[in-house]
């Protein structure tokens, strides 16, 4: 509790002399921002909105209907996607410098332009200029790019100049590539994920394995060195194999001893590693064979593509004239040409749904558990033709999407007449059945459906994307509905009220929040939300911490209206943001929080996918007093003990003065 109330001592810092330089050093992360991985909640699970220190304040944001918002991930990287926006303020101080450093990056296709003169600013190049605030706008060539660091120079102090570096001589080729110690040493030279910007040719003994080819994954990854001993090696990461291709069942495998030539981008990776840029290199030699070069396959037609795909990637060109985008869901778009639908994974460029596109697109076709996609996507030439089409699904039965799958895959239709069989998700996973006993498997596969619930004594018309599930020799035809609206069961719902209304003395309560974000209701400015603190979650909803201590999560807490709730379908998760809010609320450190009251002051979004509170900037354990009575009383250095001396800080609990009221800290 008391950590709670010194947050208003921060506040005094900011009225006082600002330190001439603030870093944000990203790669240690000492605010323990939560990090993501994979796809889904695990992938959202890193997403940042804002970070603070020494009175700067970082806010972060995608500035676009659709795409990848800025996300901390595995490795403590901030992950910059394209529309990608930070605003760095810093109260009434002036920012004169911003320095961005990568740690990984095409640096010279990954830039920021910004509001205040629209330079390009690139890693290690400082932008400086006299501004209270500067909003910083990515743009990137490819999928993301990766931040360790951003230093903040304020009140007239500037970064030093960047001193001009001689050019790194890639000098090489087939017939003469680079020994081993000659790209450790250029390689030396480069900035933390720095690139080389031309292909280098590296020869050398294969000194030891780390991944063998596989089909799955097409690449391998191993170390090689002038002599084939374990001693000042090189890494080859993620190398395709002979003619830059994926490996295949009857290839053959590398093995310790092997004399290869590599060719590709030599990096100095995130954590000073030099190596070859994963799935940026290949083998051009393998022990004096040289591989036949395999130039992409070029497509027009979206039923050629997935005539052509197997279980094996293959690069492929897929040149778009005028389809229309029918979803986009963070790294899946999918795309009908008139006759087929295609979903193209990667990143999506901005584009959203009801968009008709011409693009050219590099990839890799193949089927990813039985459903065909071009992974690995990168954009070219992309032109939004039109937008706010309309998507009309198609009309179907199960029959037809079974019996005529590659006809449907990834197109979107509507399916009348169905009954669920269970009333709750399993694994996301719900059968549905028609009236002739067909089944078919609806999967709430972009998370956007969490909070449904059946009704087995009813019927449905689902809406969604034809997909299929390939394991084990066996195979299941399913639906992947947009969201909670494509599960129609007919029935009229209510009109939704809210029992509170936002203020602290008639605050929303956890089924307010969800109903606020199922209803699309607007609620732009923060509100007071109450519940009782009962669990963190581990990454994900699906996994709750009910206790404090080591196992549970600082970076959220999950709120129910009763203090013994155990379901999480009767819960919110609540993002905790850096700062003295976190260090109060959290049940890492604060397990005596489990079953708390509390009211918080937060703004109503999506958080894992489902209705939450995220951007906490003020809570109370009784409902009457909160931070901001105590932040004006702060600005003021109003703050004494009952003896009379003024404080700098609330250390313990007790009986304080404060702006000249009483206030209790427990």
């Amino acid at each position: 509790m008391r950590k709670f109330y010194s947050l208003f001592v921060a506040l005094l810092a900011v009225c006082g002399l600002a330190q001439a330089q603030v870093t944000f050093d990203i790669a240690s992360n000492p605010w323990d921002l939560p990090l993501g991985s994979g796809q889904g909640e695990t992938a959202e699970a890193g997403n940042v909105t804002q970070i603070v220190q020494d009175g700067v304040t970082l806010y972060l944001a995608l500035d676009a209907e659709s795409g990848t918002p800025p996300r901390m991930w595995t490795g403590n990287q901030l992950r910059i996607y394209t529309n990608n926006t930070i605003q760095v303020s810093a109260g009434d101080n002036k920012i004169t410098g911003v320095v961005f450093t990568y740690t990984e990056s095409n640096t010279t296709a990954s830039y920021f332009t910004n509001d205040v003169d629209d330079q390009q600013t690139t890693s290690g190049t400082p932008w400086t200029g006299d501004v209270k605030t500067i909003t910083f706008k990515s743009a990137t060539a490819k999928g993301h790019f990766r931040i360790s660091k951003i230093e903040v120079y304020l009140n007239g102090q500037t970064p030093a100049p960047v001193d001009p570096v001689d050019p790194i001589d890639w000098t090489s080729s087939a017939e003469q590539p680079m020994d081993v110690p000659t790209v450790l040493e250029r390689a030396e030279k480069l900035n933390t994920g720095q690139e080389s910007d031309v292909d280098v040719y590296v020869v050398g003994i294969i000194s030891s394995i780390t991944y063998q080819f596989d089909a799955q994954h097409g690449t391998a990854t191993f170390k090689i060195s002038d002599d084939g001993a374990e001693n000042e090696e090189f890494l080859i990461y993620g190398s395709y194999y002979l003619g830059n291709r994926n490996w295949k069942d009857g290839d053959k495998e590398v093995k310790v001893g092997d004399d290869v030539i590599i060719c590709g981008r030599v990096t100095k990776y995130s954590d000073g590693t030099l190596e070859m840029a994963s799935k940026k290199n290949y083998i051009y030699s393998l022990n004096g064979e040289v591989g036949e070069q395999v130039v992409a396959k070029e497509y027009s037609k979206i039923a050629d593509m997935k005539s052509g795909a197997t279980a094996s990637k293959e690069p492929v060109v897929y040149k778009a004239t005028e389809v229309l985008v029918t979803f986009v869901s963070g790294s899946s778009v999918y795309v009908f040409d008139g006759t087929d639908g295609m979903l193209l994974y990667g990143k999506n460029s901005g584009i959203k749904a009801g968009d008709k596109v011409s693009f050219t697109a590099k990839g890799n076709l193949y089927l990813y558990n039985g459903l065909t996609e071009v992974a690995d996507i990168e954009y070219s030439d992309l032109t939004v033709v039109s937008s706010d089409n309309e998507v009309v699904p198609q009309k179907a039965t199960i029959a037809d999407v079974t019996n005529n799958y590659k006809q449907y895959e990834n197109e979107l239709v509507t399916i009348e007449e169905l009954t669920p069989a269970a009333e709750a998700w399993e694994s996301r996973n719900v059968t549905f059945t028609d009236d002739s006993d067909n089944e078919l498997v609806v999967r709430d596969n972009f998370n956007t459906a969490a909070a449904v619930t059946f009704k087995t004594n009813a019927t449905y018309t689902v809406t969604g994307f034809v997909a299929i599930y390939a394991k084990d020799d066996a195979s299941t035809v399913q639906l992947f509905p947009r969201s909670a609206e494509d599960l129609d069961n007919g029935e009229t719902p209510d009109p939704f009220v809210a029992e509170g209304e936002g203020t602290m003395e008639k605050p929303y309560t956890v089924k307010d929040v969800k109903g606020i974000l199922a209803n699309n209701l607007a609620v732009e400015t923060p509100v007071w939300v109450h519940g009782f603190i009962v669990a963190s979650a581990n990454g994900s909803i699906d996994k709750l911490v009910f206790e404090g201590g080591e196992e549970a999560t600082p970076s959220n807490i999950m709120l129910a209206s009763a203090k013994d709730a155990t379901d999480k379908n009767n819960m919110i998760p609540v993002a905790l943001p850096t700062g003295e809010v976190r260090a109060a609320l959290n049940l890492k450190d604060n397990a005596a929080n489990v079953g708390k009251e509390v009211w918080l002051y937060g703004t109503i979004e999506k958080y894992f996918s489902v209705a939450g509170v995220k951007n906490v900037s003020d809570f109370s354990f009784d409902g009457k007093t909160h931070v901001t009575d105590l932040n004006a009383a702060a600005a003021e250095e109003a703050v004494y003990n009952l003896a009379g001396q003024r404080l700098q800080t609330i250390g313990r609990s007790g009986l304080y003065i404060v702006g000249g009221k009483k206030v209790v800290v427990k």
